[in-house]
């Protein structure tokens, strides 16, 4: 992994965004886009979708909820060229996390992903 990725992990830790077990999922998410689907987990959109699932890890360990994406967002998600990738790519992520996220938080995990590879593609 990326020191620059692996640096802001071990800050979101410290914050206290994430436990060792979210700090694990975040390393488990750089590892499978990097191995997987052959991401630069430098690109500053990884970084942005690991700071998100830190967020969202920090709002389901205090029973917080994240708003529903707008349908037009997920539309436009559906259109892309590599969506059915995002969406194996997004569950090998979820399945890969010792921590469950809600449906609505999987959906912000699809966009993120769809960019990376929609970014990764041109």
């Amino acid at each position: 992994m990326e020191e620059q990725l692996q640096q802001r992990i071990d800050l979101l830790e410290e914050c206290g965004f994430v436990d060792e077990s979210g700090k694990r999922d975040l390393c488990r998410i750089a590892d499978i886009l990097e191995k997987q689907y052959g991401v630069h987990v430098s690109d500053d959109s990884t970084g942005v979708l690991i700071t998100h699932v830190a967020a969202a890890l920090k709002r389901s360990r205090n029973g917080e909820k994240v708003e529903k994406l707008e349908p037009d967002v997920l539309e436009q998600v559906r259109e892309i060229d590599s969506y059915q990738t995002a969406l194996a790519a997004r569950k090998a992520i979820v399945d890969a996390m010792e921590n469950k996220l809600s449906a609505d938080e999987q959906d912000f995990i699809l966009v993120h992903v769809g960019t990376i590879l929609e970014s990764a593609a041109e």
